[in-house]
């Protein structure tokens, strides 16, 4: 059970790690953007911003998920790469297919790296929450809209 929890603190670590990581770069591409092309100036230039972080939100995720995939090759619950990287998404995303289980002794780890995937898909979703609506609140302003509360515009 020691080795199971340290196993699975150290990739919940690196979990946190790659998503600090997408956070930090995806605020810092934002701004990059920005300074070459204010927000708004363009709808295209706005969508491609938008594109660009999807994507990197989109590999990150994948990074934590090959992260779990070739940690239950390493322990030897799986001996393809494909089946592996299969279960972890399955477990990343919370889906709980049940059509490929992991032996009683690593178990948790599927559970646990769920709990990872909720946290981590949470975290992307404010993250593309917040850009999103700062997006839309650029391009409402540039055509002379305000929708705060109690707005009659």
């Amino acid at each position: 059970m020691l080795v199971l929890v340290t196993i699975a603190a150290a990739l919940l670590i690196l979990n946190f790690i790659i998503q600090l990581g997408l956070v930090s770069t995806c605020i810092h591409y934002l701004i990059f953007a920005a300074k070459k092309r204010p927000l708004g100036a363009s709808q295209w230039g706005d969508n491609t911003t938008l594109a660009v972080i999807l994507l990197m939100v989109l590999a990150a995720h994948l990074l934590q998920i090959a992260l779990w995939a070739v940690s239950f090759m390493w322990i030897g619950e799986f001996e393809l790469f494909r089946d592996a990287f299969y279960h972890s998404a399955v477990n990343f995303a919370s889906l709980g297919y049940g059509d490929v289980v992991m032996s009683e002794e690593w178990r948790l780890l599927g559970a646990l790296e769920a709990a990872a995937g909720v946290m981590m898909f949470g975290v992307s979703a404010a993250l593309l929450f917040a850009i999103l609506s700062k997006l839309i609140r650029v391009q409402l302003e540039k055509h002379g809209l305000n929708l705060k509360a109690g707005s009659s515009e």
